[in-house]
Order: C-alpha cells, then structure tokens, then sequence
C-alpha cells in the first residue's frame, strides 16, 4: 500500500509543480499585457495629440498601423492568458482529485493500523485471561490437594 501511496503523492507534487509553473506563466503574461495596455494608450493618447497639431497622413497612417499592431498583441496575450488560466483550473481540479486520492490511501493506513492494534489488543487480552485462568486452575488444585 505504501508504494501506491508514494506514487500518488509523487503525481500530487508534480501536478502543484505545474500549477507553479502555470501560476508564473499567468503572472509574466498578466505583466506583458499591462505593460501593452500602457503602450497602446500612450500611442493613442500621442496619435490623438498629433493630429490636433500638424496633421500628416503619412505619420498618421504608421501611428494607426502601430495601434493596430499593439492591439493585436494584446489580444493575442488576452487569449493566451485565458488559455494559461483554463489550465490553471484545470490543474487545480486533478490536485484536488489526487489530493483526495492521497487521503483515500492514508485513511485506508490509518483504519488498518488501527484494526491491526485492535486486534492485537484482543489477543494480549485473551491471552492474559487464559492465563489468568491457567494460575486459578492451578491454585484450585493446589487448595484441593
């Protein structure tokens, strides 16, 4: 039993390993897409400043393009940290599921232990009384005698 055990607390401790990995992976992509949100709105606030001042199509043009560029990394960051955070549940899921089998065993160990000492309390107590018994026998016949 015990190697069952340790086979599924070894699989428990490698699926919180990825749960960590995913967690830093959510971490540094949530950092990517801020530090872009900054940027896009930056560049649009700087777009919109440019065009109340001296208006050329061709820098204007380039600026949207770069706006356009941004935002298409933001939604790829957008959809990346959704995919990163499905998985997240999902490993969370399978380390509440292996947690619970990892309890499962240990609660199994235990109840057995626990029937093993019962038991063996059981025999040390029918053993004493035969005892017991055996000396009363014994000084009955000795008193008779």
């Amino acid at each position: 039993m015990e190697p069952l055990r340790q086979q599924r607390q070894w699989q428990m401790e490698k699926l919180l390993a990825d749960l960590g990995r995913l967690q830093h992976d959510i971490s540094q992509t949530q950092a990517d897409l801020e530090r872009l949100r900054i940027e896009y709105e930056d560049h649009a606030r700087s777009a919109a400043d440019a065009v109340h001042q001296r208006f050329d199509l061709d820098i204007h043009r380039r600026g949207l393009n770069w706006l356009i560029a941004l935002r298409t990394q933001i939604l790829e960051k957008e959809s990346r940290l959704a995919a990163l955070q499905r998985q997240k549940l999902d490993r969370q899921q399978a380390c509440m599921v292996a947690q619970q089998k990892v309890d499962v065993i240990e609660q199994h160990r235990d109840e057995s232990i626990a029937d093993y000492v019962h038991a063996q309390s059981g025999r040390l107590l029918a053993q004493a009384d035969q005892d017991w018994m055996a000396r009363q026998g014994r000084r009955a016949e000795g008193g008779s005698a």
